[in-house]
Parts: C-alpha cells; sequence; structure tokens
C-alpha cells in the first residue's frame, strides 16, 4: 500500500517536472502568501458589494431605476466571489490532508496557488470597476395605461415577470399577493388587458372569489364569459360541464381575484394539473394558466402544493418616489409649491404607498387649502378606532378622510347605502335611485327624473373620487372589497350588513334594535324572528332568501317607521314562483315609500290600500293573482313598475280595476307590458296624469286610442301599438300597421303618436299598406325625427323609395331652413319590401343636406326590386361613417356600388374608408359590387367579406385596388 502510494506521488511530480521549471516553482512557494491574499481580496469585495447594495435599495426605495452596467457588475462579483470561495475550500482540504499526514500534493498546490493568482488580479480589476458615481437614474415617468392603472417602475417590473411568465411554456400558475389596498384587482386587470390585447390565449376569463366563497357563482362568471350555459343545476354537475368545456380550449388564462383560502379548483370544474401540462416540449399540449390574487401568501403555497411549474410575486407598497407622482398626479401639482411641499410630504407618508389610499387622498384634497390640507394630515395621524376588525389601518383612515371631505351629505348617504349589497356585487343604480326616494335622500328635487339624474351624478363623483368602481354591466357600479370594508365599519353604528355570507338563521332581535338599516339579502333564511322591536328601522333588504312562511303580524308592528323594504326573490325549494300574499300586515308600514318584490307570485289583499305614503312599487316579473280596487288607495303612488309581469291564472280582461288609474294624480312613470290588457277606459285615465314623464305599454289595437289622446310631456318611451316593447332602447316606438297608410296617418286617434316623432330614438313601422315612400309622406314637422337613431321598415308591401325629392315641396317661408330630420340616423334596417327601389327618389333635396351623415349600419334584406344599393356618387358620399353594409336575398341586385361618372371628379373624397364588414348573400343578378373609378375607393378598414351564394360575380375587387389598399395600410 505505502509502495502505491509513492509511485503515485512520483508520477504526479513528474508530470509537475514536464513543465517549464521557472515560474512554476514560484507558484509553490508563494502558496501560503497567495492564499492568504485571496481571502482578503475576496473580504474587501464583499465589504464593496455591500456598499453598491446599500447604493440600490436605497435607489429602489426612491423609485429609481438602476442601472445595467450595475446589475452586471453585481452579478459578475457574485460569480468571482463563489469561485475565489472554492478555491479557499480546495486549500482548505489540502490541508487537513496534510495535517492527517498524507503526503504533500505537489500537483494539486501548484493548480490552486495558481488559479489564487488569477484570482486575485480579477477581484482588484472588479474592485476597480465598482466604483461608481451613480448606481442609478431617475424613474421613467410613470405611464398611464388606463383611467385606473399607473405603471411605475416597481409594478413595471411585476408585469414584465408575469408577461414573460404567461408567453413561456414553463410556467401555468401564477399568484400574486399584497396587503388590502395595494392595488391587486387593477394589477390583475392590466394583466387581461395586456393577455388579450397580445392574443395570447384562445380565451382568457377573470373571475371574482371573494371571502365567501360562491361556487355557483364563480362557476357562472366563467361561463357567462365563455358565452357558456348550464344544463345542470348541481354544483357538482356543473362542475363537470365545465371542467368538460374548458378541456376543449386550447389556450385558455383563467385570473381568479381575491382569494382568501385554499380554493378547490376541482369542485369549481377548472381542469388544472393534468396531462395536458406534463410536457411543455410537446406543442400539441393545451395551455392552461391560472394568475390567482389574495391577501395571503399562504393561500398561493396552499393552491401551489406539489406543482412545481408555478412562480409566486409580491406586490409590494410604492417606493416614496412614486407614492409622490401617484399623489401629485391626483391632487394635482400645486402640492409643489413651497407652501403646500411641506404638509403633503407628510400626508403622503401617512398613506403607506398605498395606491388606494393615495389616489383616493389625493382626488379629496384637490383644490384644498393650507388649512385643509394641515388638518388631514392631523387626521391621518391619529390613532385607529378601536372597534374596527380586518382593516388595515393606513387603508382605513385615507378612506375616511376621503369619506369626510365628500361635498355633501347626499354622497355620504349613497357612498353607505352600496355597503349594504355583497362582496363584488353589480349595484344598479336604478336601484339606488329608487331606495334613496324611500329614504327621503335626494333634497331639492322634484321629480324621479330629476333624482335619477342626482344618483347618476353622486355615483360618478363617487367613481371620480375612486370610492366607487364601474359595474360590469349597463348602469350598474361596485364597491371594491377594501372600500366597502371601510364602508361598513363607518356605518355601523347605524347598518347591520351580512348580505351574502350564507346566513342561515335570522340575526338574534336584541341585536338590531338600535340600527336604522339592516341588509340580510342573499342568505339561506328559512324564517322569522316570532318578534321584534326595530322601531329605527327605515331600510329592510332580505332579498334571495328561502323565506317559506308570512312574516308575523309583531314583526311588523316592530318596525313602523320602515320606509324601504325589498322582499325580492323569495323563493321556495319547490317552485321558484311560490305564492307570496302581501301579509295583512302590510297595514301596519304607514311610513313606507319604497316597496321592491321582484320575482313572486303574488295576491295583493285590500290591505295594501294602507301604505298611502308609498311613492315607489315595483312588482317587476311578478306573477300576479290579482289587484284589489284599493290600490287605487295609493295616492301618492309617483312610480310604478309591471314590467314583464303575468298571470298566473287565466287571463284577466283588465289587470287594473276601472277608475284606479286616474286616482294615481302623481304618477310620473309607469312601466307595464302584454300582460296588461289596456282598454280605451284606461287609455282615457291615462290622460288625467299630468305629471306622467315615462311610460312602457303596449296597445292592443288602434281602437283603444281615444280621439285627442296625447302624451306631450314623455320625455322616456317604449310604446308598441299591435306590437312588443321588449327592446332595450329607450324611446322606442313601434306601430305595427295591418292598415291603409293614408288612414294611419289621418286617423284622429293617433294624436298620441306624432308628438313622440321628436323624442324617438327608435322608430319601427311595419305591415303598412299604400305606402309609398316615407319622407315625406304626411309628416308636416319635418324637424320631427332629429333624434332618431334607428329605422327599421319591414313588410311594407307599397314601399318605394325611403325620400322622394319629387314629393318634397318646401313652404316658402322656411325654405332656407336646415332641416334636423335624420341628422343622427345611425342604423337602417329594411326588410321584405317587395317594391322598394332605393333609397331615394331624385336628387335628395338641399334642405335634407346634414342628414343620413352619420349613417354606421345598413341592412336590406329581400328588397325584390332593388337593382343598385347605391345608384350616384352624390348619395354615396353622404355615407362617410358607414361601417356595416349588409345586402341579402335581393333577386333583382346587379351592383352595389353603380357609380356613373362622366366628367373628372375635383377634389375627390375617398369612398367607404371606414367600412368594416361586408356581407353579400344570395344575390343571383350582381354582377359586379364596385362599378365605377377604382380611384375614388379605399378599404383599407375592411374586416370581414362575406360573399354567399352570388354566382354572377367573378371578380370581388379591382387588383389596383386591392394593392392601394395594401399599401394604405402598410403606410399607416
Amino acid at each position: 500500500m505505502a509502495v502505491d502510494i509513492v509511485i503515485s506521488i512520483i508520477g504526479k511530480i513528474g508530470e509537475f517536472m514536464v513543465e517549464p521549471i521557472g515560474r512554476k516553482f514560484e507558484y509553490l512557494i508563494h502558496y501560503n502568501s497567495n492564499m492568504e491574499t485571496l481571502k482578503d481580496q475576496v473580504q474587501i469585495l464583499e465589504e464593496v458589494r455591500k456598499d453598491v447594495q446599500g447604493s440600490v435599495d436605497a435607489a429602489t426605495a426612491k423609485g429609481e431605476t438602476i442601472k445595467n452596467e450595475v446589475r452586471n457588475w453585481m452579478s459578475r462579483v457574485d460569480g468571482v466571489i463563489l469561485e475565489a470561495r472554492k478555491i479557499l475550500e480546495d486549500d482548505a482540504v489540502q490541508k487537513k490532508r496534510w495535517f492527517n499526514r498524507w503526503f504533500l500534493d505537489l500537483a494539486s498546490r501548484y493548480r490552486l496557488s495558481r488559479e489564487s493568482e488569477n484570482k486575485i488580479t480579477a477581484t482588484a480589476k472588479i474592485k476597480v470597476d465598482g466604483q461608481f458615481d451613480n448606481v442609478s437614474m431617475p424613474a421613467a415617468p410613470p405611464e398611464i395605461v388606463s383611467q385606473d392603472f399607473v405603471i411605475f417602475e416597481s409594478t413595471r417590473l411585476a408585469i414584465m415577470e408575469i408577461m414573460e411568465a404567461l408567453e413561456g411554456n414553463i410556467i401555468n400558475f401564477i399568484g400574486i399577493y399584497g396587503m388590502a389596498g395595494v392595488g391587486k384587482t387593477t394589477f390583475v386587470k392590466e394583466i387581461e388587458r395586456r393577455a388579450k390585447e397580445d392574443m395570447l390565449f384562445d380565451a382568457v376569463v377573470m373571475v371574482v372569489v371573494s371571502r365567501t366563497v360562491e361556487v355557483k357563482n364563480i362557476q357562472q362568471q366563467i361561463a357567462d364569459m365563455l358565452g357558456f350555459k348550464f344544463e345542470e343545476k348541481r354544483e357538482q354537475g356543473r362542475a363537470s360541464q365545465l371542467h368538460a368545456r374548458l378541456k376543449n380550449v386550447e389556450k385558455i388564462l383563467i385570473i381568479l381575484d381575491d382569494i382568501w383560502d385554499t380554493l378547490d379548483l376541482a369542485a369549481i370544474g377548472i381542469p388544472f394539473g393534468d396531462d395536458d401540462h406534463k410536457d411543455p416540449e410537446n406543442v400539441n399540449c393545451k395551455v392552461r394558466k391560472i394568475v390567482a390574487t389574495t391577501r395571503c401568501r399562504l393561500a398561493c403555497n396552499s393552491m401551489t402544493t406539489g406543482i412545481e411549474t408555478s412562480k409566486i410575486i409580491h406586490l409590494n407598497a410604492l417606493s416614496e418616489n412614486e407614492s409622490w407622482g401617484l399623489l401629485t398626479m391626483n391632487a394635482g401639482e400645486v402640492i409643489d409649491s413651497l407652501e403646500l411641499n411641506s404638509v403633503a410630504k407628510k400626508v403622503c407618508r401617512e398613506c403607506g404607498g398605498l395606491p388606494i389610499a393615495l389616489v383616493t387622498v389625493g382626488r379629496a384634497m384637490r383644490d384644498k387649502t393650507l388649512e385643509e390640507w394641515e388638518e388631514a394630515a392631523l387626521e391621518l395621524q391619529k390613532p385607529m378606532p378601536s372597534n374596527i376588525d380586518g382593516t388595515d389601518e393606513i387603508v382605513y383612515k385615507c378612506l375616511k378622510l376621503s369619506y369626510d371631505h365628500l361635498k355633501n351629505r347626499e354622497a355620504k348617504s349613497m357612498f353607505l347605502l352600496c355597503c349594504l349589497f355583497p362582496e363584488d356585487y353589480n349595484i344598479c343604480i336604478e336601484v339606488l335611485v329608487r331606495y334613496g326616494i324611500g329614504l327621503e335622500m335626494f333634497k331639492d328635487v322634484l321629480t324621479i327624473q330629476e333624482a335619477r339624474r342626482r344618483a347618476h351624478s353622486i355615483t360618478k363623483n363617487l367613481k371620480d373620487s375612486c370610492l366607487l368602481l364601474a359595474g360590469n354591466e349597463t348602469g350598474c357600479i361596485k364597491m371594491n372589497n377594501v372600500v366597502r370594508d371601510v364602508a361598513k365599519t363607518i356605518a355601523s353604528d347605524i347598518y347591520y350588513v351580512k348580505a351574502g355570507v350564507k346566513l342561515m338563521e335570522w340575526p338574534n332581535a336584541e341585536t338590531l334594535k338600535h340600527f336604522t338599516g339592516i341588509s340580510v339579502m342573499f342568505n339561506q333564511i328559512n324564517g322569522y324572528p316570532a318578534s321584534w322591536d326595530c322601531s329605527d328601522l327605515q331600510i329592510l333588504l332580505m332579498q334571495g332568501n328561502c323565506i317559506e312562511q308570512p312574516m308575523p303580524d309583531e314583526v311588523f308592528k316592530g318596525m313602523t317607521a320602515l320606509k324601504v323594504f325589498d322582499q325580492s326573490d323569495i323563493i321556495s325549494k319547490g317552485d321558484p314562483y311560490f305564492s307570496r300574499k302581501l301579509e295583512p300586515g302590510f297595514s301596519y308600514l304607514t311610513s313606507l315609500r319604497t316597496l321592491i318584490m321582484k320575482n313572486c307570485r303574488i295576491a295583493a289583499p285590500a290591505a295594501i290600500g294602507n301604505m298611502k305614503m308609498l311613492e315607489v312599487l315595483s312588482l317587476e316579473n311578478c306573477k300576479l293573482l290579482d289587484l284589489p280596487q284599493e290600490i287605487g288607495e295609493l295616492t301618492n303612488i309617483r312610480l310604478l313598475d309591471l314590467e314583464d309581469c303575468h298571470h298566473s291564472r287565466k287571463k284577466l280582461n283588465a289587470i287594473f280595476p276601472p277608475n284606479v288609474i286616474s286616482r294615481w294624480s302623481r304618477l310620473e312613470e309607469l312601466y307595464s307590458s302584454s300582460f296588461m290588457k289596456y282598454t280605451r277606459e284606461h287609455i282615457a285615465e291615462l290622460k288625467s296624469l299630468s305629471h306622467l314623464t315615462t311610460l312602457i305599454m303596449e296597445v292592443p289595437d288602434f281602437g283603444c286610442i281615444p280621439e285627442g289622446f296625447s302624451f306631450p310631456e314623455l320625455e322616456v318611451f317604449k310604446i308598441a301599438i299591435r306590437g312588443s316593447v321588449h327592446h332595450k332602447q329607450s324611446n322606442y316606438l313601434e306601430v305595427c300597421g295591418w292598415v291603409n297608410a293614408k288612414k294611419f296617418f289621418a286617423f284622429p286617434s293617433l294624436g298620441c303618436v306624432k308628438p313622440l316623432l321628436k323624442r324617438t330614438q327608435y322608430l319601427k313601422l311595419s305591415s303598412f299598406e299604400g305606402l309609398r315612400t316615407i319622407f315625406p309622406y304626411q309628416l308636416a314637422d319635418r324637424d320631427g325625427l332629429a333624434v332618431l337613431e334607428t329605422l327599421e321598415l319591414s313588410d311594407c308591401v307599397d314601399l318605394e323609395y325611403l325620400i322622394d325629392s319629387e314629393e318634397w315641396k318646401m313652404p316658402p317661408v322656411i325654405e332656407q331652413h336646415q332641416h334636423t330630420c335624420l341628422m343622427h340616423l345611425e342604423k337602417l334596417d329594411l326588410q321584405c319590401l317587395g317594391s322598394f327601389k332605393g333609397l331615394c327618389h331624385g336628387a335628395l333635396p338641399a334642405e335634407l343636406s346634414m342628414s343620413l351623415q352619420k349613417l354606421k349600419s345598413m341592412r336590406f334584406f329581400k328588397c325584390v326590386k332593388l337593382s343598385s344599393v347605391f345608384p350616384s356618387l352624390e348619395l354615396l358620399q353622404r355615407f362617410d361613417e358607414l361601417e356595416e353594409l349588409s345586402v341579402d336575398s335581393c333577386e333583382a341586385l346587379e351592383y352595389v356600388f353603380s357609380l356613373k361618372i362622366e366628367e373628372p371628379v375635383f377634389e375627390e373624397k375617398k369612398m367607404l374608408s371606414h367600412l368594416r364588414e361586408l356581407a353579400l348573400c344570395d344575390l343571383p343578378a350582381m354582377q359586379c359590387i364596385w362599378d365605377g373609378p377604382t380611384r375614388l375607393l379605399r378599404l383599407h378598414n375592411l374586416q370581414i367579406a362575406d360573399i354567399q351564394n352570388c354566382k354572377k360575380l367573378k371578380v370581388l375587387f379591382d387588383a389596383s385596388l386591392l394593392q392601394r389598399n395594401r399599401n394604405d395600410k402598410m403606410a399607416g
């Protein structure tokens, strides 16, 4: 054994002796000193790196951008230190072997000594390279990508990291955590926007989870965004359907916002972690990525257990400089002035770098005086009230300051009213209007329309103050969950709020005594207390529960001050429309001003007449058993909503008893639909309603309209004569004729229609005989359709032209007057017009020079005598804004555009530059789309050209035209 070791050492010495001797022995002679020098140099370099890191941290805290050369230097330093430590570790091993009486390994000592000298030189050089004058640059100006989101340097880096992960094939779960108010929801909305804009996925879905997890609600949100409908009603069955649907999407991003605890993805129906993700190199594998936001990192950790392809990102508060920038953007640059700068910086520090605090405080303090800024600083420095639980102190104090600075009591009341709804709820502004009227919230307003305008103005101001958000549905707003928590705290002395928290039983009656508002909506309560004493209660919201028993009289007696009562969607498990009779106990609610009972089956007792203070009664989408004569006692009623109601048994002759409508002398708004059998007597009673401004009704026949009847003061209406009012567009007028046109326009009963034309936005005329042209046919007021946006004409067998200039006879008195008729028309829909030949007979009248110029969409369907849509350049030039054109089943059509131009057109205007969609279907005679000089045509915005069953069409467009439009796109 000893002989083998000696031979090995001699062999190594032999290898060493092969190389030149001189310099090589120096490595052995200076071995120890080299090691000591290297150790010292590493310690010095580590200290230099710490100093640079400190400068980097300080610059980052100020929101400045670290220079690339600094980042590269720090990366190089880390590499050099790592290599030097490896040499020193090998030296320690050599010494240990020598200490244990091993023979000296000269070759290893030579190698280590040589490497140490090289590393000493490298450490000296990199130390010199680290002498930076500045490690950073001033941060780039914040990037404003939307009204709600501002990108600073800190968020820019986080966005880059997330987008890189979404674009790659490795990461499929990204968790984002951060404290309340740091901007997680706004942040992921920007991620959603970018993912859609960059078309990274076939579908991008964002849903809100919230503190109380409602699996069905989450499933429905995903299904709605995918345009998918469930067949199953049970959670488990819906989960299977959703799982199958999501498995069919090749690439999908699901954003789960506001998770509070571990979320069971399988229970919802979200496929994740299955075989589709196991082979990222497989180009055919499906891509499903999840982004989740939460306040707690543990929630992310629990969801990523066992998942290696995940990334967790901490969303930090803004730096000092970023905070000041955001505050300045919202409070105004005046805070940089000598007068305000010092106190404004105090306020900024108190906001703790939280965007929600900085924005709300900044907007609240805009245009405020020095004294008000100083007061705000003091308020923010005060300790938080002790009764606040679950709300960050900084967030609470900043949002409370914004609330305190709201301009009037109405805005404060509206803000607090919004906290009565569940988390992430789409709050309908119209519902707030009706609650507000009941609570007498709107001061100095005379009409419901004024109250509605006031409510929209208030909610807009609250959105501008970042105390409310835009809702996901038209006419709705939402409340950020953090803001809602603060609002609930502010209102904790007056409102008891347990909305959407899966409450199974009615709260203890003793705890509710002093509240003026109680919200237990959307729970699973199945009964009432036997009695209670809530003498101060003004608003009770209990919609969306499963209470089948009637409310006891003792409960009614205990809330005689009640002004607003919403008992909508009170359903039984077996029948969503189970019978709910208005209990006799309602007679005790003599102070009630707003009663809402949607989606119920209702029988009203005679006691309903005792609620004489009632101003708003909403029975939308109810099955009505009857309405007694006593309903006429509601003489203060101002709004009656019976939209989408129907009878639960055989239709009655009339929903209202005789001589009831005329007693509602204060009625301003009446919403009804087809179930209401309006008789001639009913409509005659409407004439006595001098305050009526809003009317939705269907008239079954012309004979039901009394002679001389009109609604000159109507502001909002949907009226259909022999038609249907089921249309979203307001100021909708439909007349289905089945009569001779001359009789229609001369009919005495139609005096109610003509005054409405000047406010009509959607006009639908169908089934008239003898109607050869629309304008100026029997229309004395040529400005009568000034606000019309949509015109729909169908089944008028004699109609030849929309406008007949030859019949347009100008009274000499107004010869120079420019008419506003059809100035705002955007959509024209012409269907089944067997005699229709064209838009205009002859040159367009001079007085209509402003008409038709905003038209964006045109549709021609079964206009069998139409030979050309645009037969002249003069007519086509009017339709500069046209975006969509559809021509279908027009048998005689030969050309869509037929422009006969004999002389050159100077200052030629390029045609159809906004056209996006062109659909030409079933046109057997069409020979050419464009018959005219191609130099006039520009189709660079055309996205869809759907050409079907046009047998004679050989060429779509001239080749030179297509090349020119391709060049236009490249130039643009």
